[in-house]
């Protein structure tokens, strides 16, 4: 999990990521210079002509497991939510986590 911070006001982007963190803000850069409408940090890029930190990721945790991490990333966003852009329903996650749960038991 990391977090991006904007330049230009105090919300902060919270994610996850099973690649490099430095990956990561690279693939942000080029959704951020699309102008990505499904990419939470490049429409708060776009939307409010803001600029990013993504030279200055903070690594908030670390995580293998994927559903684990989406569970700590929904965590971490729901406490930093006043500041948070990327408002996450922890509900929403946990339904996705038992779906995958009831897949797996199925094969």
């Amino acid at each position: 999990m990391y977090s991006i911070r904007c330049n230009d006001c105090e919300k902060v982007y919270i994610g996850q990521t099973g690649n490099e963190v430095t990956l990561r803000m690279e693939q942000h850069e080029k959704k951020i210079a699309l102008q990505d409408v499904d990419a939470k940090p490049a429409v708060h890029a776009t939307q409010n002509n803001h600029k990013l930190k993504l030279k200055e990721p903070t690594v908030m945790a670390y995580e293998r497991h994927e559903i684990k991490r989406q569970l700590k990333e929904t965590l971490l966003t729901n406490i930093h939510r006043e500041l948070a852009f990327n408002a996450i329903s922890l509900k929403t996650r946990v339904f996705y986590s038992m779906q995958d749960k009831g897949k797996k038991g199925k094969n």
